[in-house]
C-alpha cells in the first residue's frame, strides 16, 4: 500500500478554506438566491444602551422608498467582530435591511422552497413583501435548513424579491442566505445511502507526536477500486463507537479512526448537466473524490446538521456511465464525537452566471493582496470588493516591496474604468493621502493603464479612472506609488467596469508558458500560508511549497492544465535558504543547487519520466530550465524531490510549463486487437505477433495501451501495452 494519505491530506485541506463557499453568484430555477450574492442594504447605527429606535424606510418592502441603498456582499457582518463574514456593514450595532432580486423562469417547475440562513440576530425574512419566516436570537456557526414550500404562491414568474430586516445589539452580527427550490435538484447519490466502507483503528498522538504520524494507511487502489481489500458494506451516516451522531445508521467498534468510503452510481447523459450540490454532515476533516478528482474536503466538523455547498465547477468531474464517490473521514480523538454522510445532487436547468452586479460593475470571481500584512478579518483580499471603505487590505507603506491589490474576472473583459478607493483615517490633504499605479492584466502581463493615480477617500469620492479606449483585462491590479496620509497605504475598495465584449481567455503568455494551470502538493507538511501549492504559480521564489526533506515517501508538485498540451519546456525552482558559494557544502552545492528533481508527464493517470536529476536551483541563481528535444503530450506535470542537501526545506518554489499548442485529441486504445468483439487472451496473441514484426497494426487501432510516452523514433508499442492488456483482462474477469 502507498504511504499515508494523511502526508497530503493536510495540503489539501489547506485548499479546503476555498471552498467553503461558492464565489460565482448564479440564478436558476433550483438556484434562486445563491450563498454569497450580492444585496442592496441601508443600515442605520444603534446605541445598544438605549435598544433599538431606528424604524424601517417607509415603502422598503415595495421599493417605494427614498433611502440610499448601497451593494454588499453576503455573508456581511458587523464593523468590529463581523462573524467571520468577508464583508461589513459600517457599524458595530445598526438595524439593517436588505433587498434582492432574483427571477424565477418555469413557475410550474417550482413545488418547494428551502432557505438556507445563519444569522446574528434577530431576522425577519419577506417574500415579496410578505412575511415568511423570522426569528430571535442568533444562530451564527452554520446554516439553519427552513422550509418555505407553504409560501411558493408567492413567486410569480419573471423579477421577485426578498428582503430581510436585521439588527444588532449584542456584540458581532453576521447575515447569510441562500434559496433553492430542492426539487429542481435530481440525486446522483442521495443521503443515506449504502456505502461500501472500511476503518482503522488509530491510537491518539501523546505530547511529542504528530497527529498524521499515527495515521493508517490508505488501501493502493480505493479511488478506482483496484485495491485487494476486504469492503463492508453498510448504511449513512457512519460514526464511531464514543460519542456517536444521534443519526448514526452504521457505527465503526472503535473510537478513534481513519474511514475510507466508496460508493457508484449510474449517469446516462451529461447533456445539460451545469449544476452540482454536495448535502453533508461531518465530523472530521472530510476529503470527497469524485472518479479519482478532489472535489470537495473540509478542516474540523460541522455536525449539527446537513450543510449545503454548490459545486458547479466540479461537474466535469463527472462521466457518462459508472462514477465513483470516494471519501476519507477520521476522528483523531477516542473520546469526540464523530458522524459522516453526505449526498450528491444535479440540476439540469440553464444556468446564467452574473457577470456584472446592478450598477454595471463587473463581478470579480476573487481578490489577492501582496506585501501586505494580515491582522485577520479586518484586512482580508476579499475587503476590497464590499463597497465598505471602513475594511481594507492593507499596512505601513512598504517602497522596497510593491504593495498590490488584484481583482480578478471570470473572463476577458474589455475595461474603460476602474474606481478606486482608500480608507480614512483622520483628516489630511483633501482626503489624497498617497498614489496609485494601476495596471490591465492579460496573458499573465501587465500594462500601465493609470499613473499616480491619487488615493482619496471615500468621503471625497474616491477616484474613477476612465479609460480613452478599452483594455482587454483579466484582471485589474492597484499597486501603491507613494504613501504620505495617516493610517496604512492600503486600498478600501477597488472595482472596474465593461463594455461588456469578451474574448477568450489565452491559454499562453508571451513566451509560451501555459497561464491557466492548478497545484496540488504531495508529501509535504502544512505551514500556513507560506506553504499553499498555489505558490508554485506565483512567480514569487520566497513563497513555496516544502518541507524537511524524507526520502521514505514522495515529496511531489504537480500542475495540471485546463486541457492536454504538447509540452517542451519546464522551469523549476526552490528557495533561497543560505549561502550561495561552495563553501558550504553542507547546505548548497557551488552550481546553487539544493538538490535534485525527476520531472515527469501524467497522461490518463499513467506518469512517464520526462527528465532526471535536475539540479534544484535557487531563484537568484536562475532556477532551472529542462527544454525536451521532442514535445510531449501531457495533462499535467509532476515534479518529484529525488533527493536534498542541508537542512532547510526540501521545497520546490516556483514551476513554468511551456507549450507548443494544445495536444491532438487522441483516439482511444483499443484492446480487442483481433477486432472479434471481445477481449480475450487471443487478444494478447495478438499484440504479442505485432510487437514480434509477425502481424501489421490494423488501420486506424491505437494500441497504446499503457498510455506512456513515444521513445526516441516516436514509437509508444512496448511490453508495458502487454501487461496493461492482461491487467484490463484480469479486471473484466473480476
Amino acid at each position: 500500500m502507498k504511504k499515508l494519505i494523511s502526508i497530503f491530506l493536510t495540503i489539501v485541506m489547506v485548499l479546503s478554506v476555498l471552498v467553503a463557499l461558492p464565489a460565482v453568484s448564479e440564478a436558476s430555477d433550483g438556484v434562486l438566491i445563491d450563498y454569497g450574492s450580492k444585496w442592496k442594504y441601508t443600515a442605520y447605527e444603534e446605541d445598544p444602551s438605549a435598544g433599538l429606535v431606528a424604524e424601517a424606510p417607509e415603502g422598503w418592502l415595495e421599493g417605494a422608498d427614498s433611502a440610499e441603498w448601497k451593494t454588499t456582499g453576503f455573508p456581511v457582518g458587523d464593523a468590529v467582530y463581523g462573524g467571520g463574514a468577508p464583508y461589513r456593514l459600517p457599524y458595530q450595532y445598526y438595524s439593517a435591511f436588505f433587498r434582492k432580486t432574483f427571477n424565477v423562469g418555469d413557475l410550474s417547475k417550482i413545488t418547494t422552497l428551502t432557505m438556507y440562513i445563519k444569522y446574528d440576530e434577530n431576522p425577519t425574512v419577506y417574500l415579496n413583501g410578505t412575511v415568511v419566516w423570522s426569528a430571535t436570537g442568533f444562530v451564527d456557526s452554520r446554516y439553519v435548513e427552513v422550509d418555505l414550500s407553504a409560501y411558493v404562491s408567492l413567486l410569480s414568474e419573471g423579477e421577485n424579491t426578498m428582503q430581510i430586516a436585521i439588527s444588532n445589539v449584542n456584540g458581532g452580527g453576521v447575515i447569510d442566505l441562500a434559496l433553492i427550490c430542492i426539487d429542481a435538484f435530481e440525486p446522483l447519490s442521495p443521503i443515506e445511502s449504502d456505502w461500501e466502507y472500511l476503518y482503522y483503528e488509530r491510537h491518539e498522538p501523546g505530547e511529542e507526536e504528530d497527529p498524521a504520524a499515527v495515521q493508517t494507511e490508505a488501501p493502493a487502489g480505493w479511488l478506482n477500486g483496484t485495491d485487494e481489500e476486504a469492503w463492508l458494506t453498510g448504511p449513512a451516516p457512519f460514526a464511531g463507537s464514543a460519542w456517536p451522531n444521534w443519526r448514526t445508521q452504521t457505527t465503526f467498534p472503535v473510537g478513534c479512526f481513519d474511514a475510507y468510503l466508496r460508493r457508484s452510481f449510474t449517469l446516462d447523459s451529461l447533456e445539460s448537466i451545469n449544476s452540482l450540490l454536495l448535502r453533508v454532515i461531518y465530523d472530521e476533516d472530510p476529503v470527497v473524490y469524485l472518479n479519482g478528482t478532489l472535489i470537495w474536503s473540509a478542516t474540523g466538523y460541522k455536525d449539527g446538521d446537513y450543510q449545503l455547498i454548490f459545486l458547479n465547477d466540479k461537474v466535469d468531474a463527472l462521466r457518462e456511465g459508472e462514477n465513483i464517490l470516494c471519501v476519507y473521514f477520521r476522528n483523531k480523538t477516542g473520546g469526540g464525537g464523530s458522524v459522516f454522510d453526505m449526498g450528491l445532487y444535479y440540476n439540469a436547468e440553464p444556468v446564467e452566471i452574473q457577470y456584472y452586479d446592478e450598477d454595471g460593475w463587473i463581478i470579480p470571481a476573487s481578490a489577492s493582496c501582496t506585501n501586505v500584512y494580515s491582522f485577520g478579518d479586518l484586512n482580508k483580499p476579499e475587503n476590497i470588493l464590499d463597497g465598505s471603505q471602513n475594511t481594507v487590505c492593507g499596512s505601513g507603506f512598504n517602497a522596497e516591496n510593491p504593495q498590490t491589490f488584484t481583482i480578478r474576472f471570470r473572463r476577458v473583459e474589455q475595461v474603460n474604468a476602474v474606481y478606486v478607493q482608500c480608507k480614512y483615517e483622520g483628516d489630511y490633504n483633501n482626503g489624497v493621502y498617497g498614489s496609485y499605479d494601476i495596471f490591465a492584466v492579460y496573458a499573465g502581463e501587465e500594462t500601465l493603464i493609470g499613473e499616480n493615480v491619487p488615493a482619496i477617500i471615500a468621503a471625497q469620492g474616491g477616484y474613477t479612472l476612465t479609460l480613452d479606449a478599452p483594455v482587454a483585462a483579466e484582471a485589474v491590479t492597484v499597486k501603491v506609488r507613494s504613501w504620505e496620509g495617516p493610517g496604512w497605504a492600503c486600498v478600501a475598495d477597488l472595482f472596474a467596469k465593461s463594455t461588456g465584449e469578451t474574448q477568450e481567455s489565452p491559454h499562453y503568455d508571451s513566451q509560451g508558458n501555459i497561464l491557466n494551470m492548478t497545484a496540488s502538493c504531495t508529501g509535504f507538511a502544512s505551514y500556513g500560508s507560506i506553504n499553499k501549492p498555489e505558490n508554485v504559480l506565483d512567480g514569487d521564489q520566497n513563497s513555496v511549497c516544502g518541507s524537511g526533506y524524507d526520502g521514505n515517501v514522495e515529496q511531489s508538485v504537480t500542475v495540471t492544465f485546463e486541457r492536454a498540451e504538447m509540452v517542451n519546456g519546464i522551469f523549476v525552482q526552490c528557495k533561497n535558504e543560505g549561502p550561495t558559494d561552495g563553501d558550504e557544502v553542507e547546505l548548497i552545492y557551488a552550481d546553487g543547487s539544493r538538490g535534485t528533481y525527476s520531472i515527469v508527464a501524467i497522461n490518463n493517470g499513467i506518469e512517464s519520466l520526462v527528465a532526471e536529476n535536475v539540479p534544484a536551483i535557487i531563484g537568484t541563481r536562475g532556477g532551472y530550465t529542462v527544454t525536451l528535444d521532442k514535445a510531449v503530450r501531457a495533462e499535467a506535470i509532476k515534479v518529484v524531490i529525488t533527493g536534498w542537501h542541508g537542512t532547510a526545506w526540501a521545497c520546490v518554489a516556483d514551476i513554468a510549463v511551456r507549450s507548443e499548442g494544445p495536444a491532438p485529441d487522441e483516439q482511444e486504445a483499443t484492446f480487442d486487437i483481433d477486432g472479434d468483439g471481445e477481449v480475450t487472451v487471443q487478444d494478447v496473441s495478438a499484440l504479442l505477433d505485432i510487437l514480434a514484426g509477425a502481424r501489421e497494426i490494423p488501420a486506424g487501432v491505437n494500441l497504446n495501451l499503457d498510455g506512456s510516452l513515444p521513445d526516441s523514433e516516436g514509437n509508444t508499442l512496448a511490453v508495458g501495452d502487454v501487461t496493461a492488456l492482461l491487467d484490463y483482462i484480469a479486471r473484466a474477469g473480476a
